[in-house]
């Protein structure tokens, strides 16, 4: 394992709850993963910043200001093979394979689809037009600029997108059952 992970920073914007809360009062309240002599020692570790300045815990945030933690950080390693399926100028359509998560989320910063295909294809811009579980292979679709992931979004969001879905199980299981009973649609 390394004993330097590479440093990560997280950056939040101070919503109006919080304005004219000191700093430490921010971070308990918006980041509850950490308690507040955990924070205190972050911000006397100079971890945590405001709009750009390294400020005391006792430090006014406002709204709309940018909270930014630096800090040395492992993440839970990933697959990070993602064939190309499909590309063209607006689209990228890869094969993202289990347990891979598809953007952020708990210890995932780094590792995670979104941040690897911007990566590799070098374009901060593209963008997810629709999510998989982390647990979850399939086709994933992501776009290259911002209106066209509005589009892309839209239509799954609308079900234009025609989907299809293949489940591994042990045992048996009574789908006609979970049907009658309103679990998934009409029994037929």
């Amino acid at each position: 394992m390394d004993p330097n992970p590479p440093e990560t920073t997280l950056s939040s914007t101070v919503g109006r709850d919080y304005d004219k809360k000191t700093l430490l009062d921010y971070l308990c309240g918006r980041f509850r993963y950490r308690d507040r002599p955990g924070w205190q020692a972050e911000i006397g570790l100079r971890r945590l910043s405001v709009n750009g300045r390294v400020v005391a815990a006792t430090q006014p945030v406002h709204f709309k200001d940018t909270v930014s933690y630096t800090a040395p950080r492992r993440e839970p390693a990933v697959a990070t093979d993602l064939p190309v399926l499909f590309e063209d100028e607006w689209l990228l359509v890869v094969a993202k394979a289990a347990p891979l998560p598809v953007h952020s989320d708990g210890v995932f910063i780094q590792n995670t689809a979104i941040n690897l295909l911007r990566q590799a294809h070098q374009n901060p811009q593209l963008g997810l037009g629709h999510r998989l579980d982390r647990e979850t292979s399939g086709v994933l679709v992501l776009a290259k600029s911002k209106p066209v992931i509005s589009k892309v979004m839209a239509s799954f969001d609308e079900s234009t997108v025609e989907k299809q879905y293949l489940a591994v199980a042990r045992g048996e299981a009574d789908f006609k059952e979970t049907l009658l009973r309103g679990g998934m649609g009409h029994a037929e």
